[in-house]
């Protein structure tokens, strides 16, 4: 009877084990299967808001469509803003910048609304820029760079060996100072790569959103406590001929063509009075680059007139260019009249020549007189030679 009382305590603790045992393979499993569903879960949210997911993609793929109001091309595009994680589907197009020195890669820029008919300036709202790389007729998103509100971004600055990207940072407009935080250099495959910010930066032009038509010349660049660099300070204190001949280079322009990257300088002497405001007997450098430097090709000191003491017109005002053209404009005095002269040429293989001249007309005594502008062309002129140019000789009046 006791032997079969202790058989049967023993087949009790027996089943309870293996049901003891049964319950713990139950509790793993379950806990298994919940970790792998958050696991799979997480996974599957960050690939839905993962920016990686854009790339390869058409940009304008993902707008649902566009409008324009008070000047600003609007774009409303869920897609986009979810896969940049933004509150709000509605931006701001701020168009596209093609990098320098490449053919096929370019920068599109958007920045985020608050609404559908306000958009905030500059840097109040975030930015987001896509690098894109042509495929054919279209572009396709190889990168992205999202600029955080209160900063502002460079695009198309020169790093040392010739590199090319972004520079972003914070702009001081009251002290025309680009304070450089992030340096990023933009690979032939379009992806971005981040510098370190002991990279030389050779160049790097003033943020879009406070570049004006009257440019004071004061824009400077740097790493925060470091120094601060004006723009092409590499090449103006090394490369520039002319700097050792007592001139400095008073404005310059710079054209991108597909063959070769020109910079057109205006050169006036270090020893004129700074008081002066009048800027005339200026000579002008067209210089060609080749690999990390520039070298003059062309000279010309017979484009920007000769001072005239009764006359108080300030001489030379600007230079600027477009594609393949550059301008050199002026005010001087003929007669009892001012005269801004306007003196275009055109870059046409390994020549430059004189494709324009024109003058519009202002009388001294009376500002508001309609006065008639004058205009010549090559049939005026026939062909003249950037190096031939002479103010008195090549414009028969």
């Amino acid at each position: 009877m006791v032997q079969k009382q202790n058989g049967i305590r023993l087949w009790k603790t027996r089943l309870a084990y293996k049901k003891t045992i049964a319950i713990v393979f139950l509790l793993l499993a379950t806990m298994a299967y919940s970790c792998n569903q958050r696991t799979e879960n997480t996974f599957v949210s960050t690939q839905q808001q993962n920016p990686n997911s854009l790339l390869g993609n058409d940009l304008a793929s993902l707008y649902d469509s566009k409008y324009s109001k008070a000047g600003s091309d609007f774009i409303i595009a869920p897609k986009l803003a979810k896969q940049m994680r933004s509150k709000s589907d509605i931006f701001v197009n701020l168009g596209a910048t093609k990098l320098e020195h490449s053919n096929d890669i370019r920068i599109s820029q958007v920045r985020i609304a608050e609404s559908k008919d306000a958009s905030k300036l500059g840097n109040e709202q975030q930015r987001f820029l896509f690098v894109e790389k042509k495929n054919g007729k279209n572009h396709q998103v190889t990168d992205t760079l999202s600029i955080k509100k209160g900063e502002d971004y460079s695009i198309n600055a020169t790093f040392e060996n010739n590199r090319k990207g972004i520079a972003v940072g914070i702009f001081y407009p009251k002290e025309e100072f680009f304070e450089i935080k992030a340096l990023y250099e933009i690979l032939k495959s379009g992806k971005k790569g981040k510098l370190d910010l002991k990279t030389t930066v050779i160049d790097c032009p003033a943020p879009a959103d406070y570049v004006s038509d009257e440019d004071s010349g004061n824009y400077k660049f740097g790493i925060k406590n470091g120094k601060k660099y004006s723009r092409f300070w590499k090449e103006t204190a090394t490369e520039n001929p002319s700097q050792q001949k007592g001139m400095y280079v008073l404005d310059s322009t710079q054209i991108s063509m597909k063959d070769k990257t020109l910079k057109i300088s205006v050169l006036e002497k270090s020893t004129k009075n700074v008081e002066n405001a009048q800027h005339f007997d200026l000579k002008i450098e067209v210089s060609e680059k080749s690999g990390k430097n520039y070298k003059v090709i062309k000279t010309n000191q017979n484009i920007v007139r000769t001072l005239d003491s009764n006359c108080s017109a300030d001489g030379f005002m600007d230079v600027v260019s477009k594609d393949n053209y550059f301008t050199i404009e002026q005010i001087f005095c003929k007669d009892s009249q001012y005269v801004s002269s306007y003196t275009t040429f055109k870059i046409s293989g390994n020549d430059i020549l004189l494709h324009k001249y024109s003058e519009s007309y202002t009388d001294r005594n009376n500002p508001d007189k309609a006065l008639k502008d004058k205009i010549w062309t090559a049939k005026d002129f026939g062909q003249v030679k950037f190096e031939d140019f002479n103010y008195q000789t090549s414009i028969k009046k």
